[in-house]
């Protein structure tokens, strides 16, 4: 059994004392060489950040997070492109919500909130389409 199945398992079956050291890492448990996530300090951060990002974490979690990032070397853009990557899943409320969130963590401005300037009609939601023309093969 490899280490990622053996933690896997142990997650899985709500092991107390590995539950316990996943939510609350030590130094110990987190940055040891070959430790239980295997992932540096930067590469952390940013995993951090996409999940509260991608579950609307507080803004205060969020800069935190920003925060911390930032003293592991990564950069504002590198910050950025974390909602591009979490945008498939988290959706588009979870990504609005996280840029400005994480526009007020970097000391940006809050961006102005932008109304849509035409709103679909009925009518236009429910025209027909019409297929394009079919021509023979032959």
């Amino acid at each position: 059994m490899t280490a990622a199945q053996a933690l896997l398992a142990r997650l899985a079956d709500a092991d107390e004392p590995c539950l316990r050291a996943a939510l609350n890492p030590s130094p110990r448990t987190r940055d040891r060489p070959g430790g239980w996530t295997g992932l540096d300090r930067r590469l952390r951060a940013l995993v951090r950040l996409g999940a509260l990002l991608a579950i609307r974490g507080p803004r205060e979690s969020v800069c935190w997070a920003t925060e911390l990032a930032a003293t592991s070397g990564v950069s504002d853009d590198d910050l950025a492109a974390v909602l591009i990557v979490i945008a498939p899943i988290a959706g588009t409320p979870s990504i609005v919500a996280g840029a400005r969130r994480l526009a007020t963590a970097l000391g940006y401005a809050d961006p102005p909130r932008r109304r849509l300037s035409t709103v679909p009609t009925t009518s236009a939601i429910a025209a027909p389409i019409t297929p394009p023309a079919i021509t023979s093969l032959g």
